[in-house]
């Protein structure tokens, strides 16, 4: 073979192994995923909490642990009252109206807070799921004597002159959910879901106008606590809405 034809051929060789060698990319590798994320935010849910902050853990596999602190507000408090008595929880009668102005009252300006465990399933898409514990109390406001009196058929000793006591309920709740959270801009999180509550007890105290470590009244409390109970564990129970928006760290 001449010299021409042996420069060919190495040509073409070379040619042969160039083409044949991997292609490299120009750009950089994908940016690897976090391991664990954190979202910290605000919420709202109809109608347990007005406004809360809201903060969500994620591990590995999409394991979550999720957090939420808030504060049950005038008007979700006449959302759920108009609810129960919609539903009949009340009866009719006198009754009804005594029982409505103590359920208001005890729960006004109640503090929510709720823990949850969740999943997402799915490691590119946005869906999850949850259940969870959930909390109002440290709230109450003032109701009438009378309504105490028209839901126990019991009556204030003659000498407690005021006209109103102080009513405290504490509400536990159960909840599970489903929901769907997007990432926006990178480090924006927007979230809602839907879920089912249901409360499982809850304790209701009585205090005259005053300090309420002197002024409790124990027989009174324990007598509307039985009848509001089984009101709270009846009835409060219904679907919850939620919305949120995070900041992802």
């Amino acid at each position: 073979m001449t010299t021409p034809h042996l420069i060919s051929a190495a040509l073409a060789a070379g040619l042969a192994t160039l083409f044949t060698l991997p292609i490299r990319a120009d750009e950089p590798p994908e940016k690897a995923q976090p391991v664990v994320t954190v979202d910290v935010g605000v919420v709202t849910a109809v109608p347990v909490m007005v406004a809360g902050a809201q903060a969500i853990i994620e591990g590995p596999f999409g394991l979550q642990l999720r957090g939420e602190l808030g504060w049950l507000g005038t008007p979700y408090v006449e959302a759920i009252d108009a609810f129960l008595l919609g539903v009949g929880a009340y009866g009719s009668g006198p009754t009804a109206d005594a029982t409505s102005d103590l359920i208001r009252a005890g729960i006004q300006d109640s503090l929510t807070a709720r823990i949850a465990v969740g999943i997402r399933p799915f490691p590119t898409r946005g869906f999850e799921a949850y259940v969870g514990y959930t909390l109002n109390a440290l709230g109450g406001h003032l109701g009438g004597k009378e309504s105490v009196e028209a839901v126990t058929d019991k009556t204030f000793p003659s000498d407690y002159n005021a006209l109103n006591v102080n009513i405290d309920s504490t509400l536990e709740s159960v909840h599970a959910g489903v929901g769907w959270r997007w990432v926006v801009a990178d480090r924006l999180v927007l979230g809602t879901s839907l879920e089912y509550l249901q409360t499982i007890a809850s304790k209701t105290r009585l205090y005259l106008n005053g300090p309420r470590s002197t002024r409790e009244l124990p027989e009174l409390s324990a007598a509307t606590n039985t009848f509001l109970d089984d009101v709270y564990t009846t009835w409060v129970k219904a679907p919850v809405l939620s919305a949120s928006a995070a900041y992802r760290f």
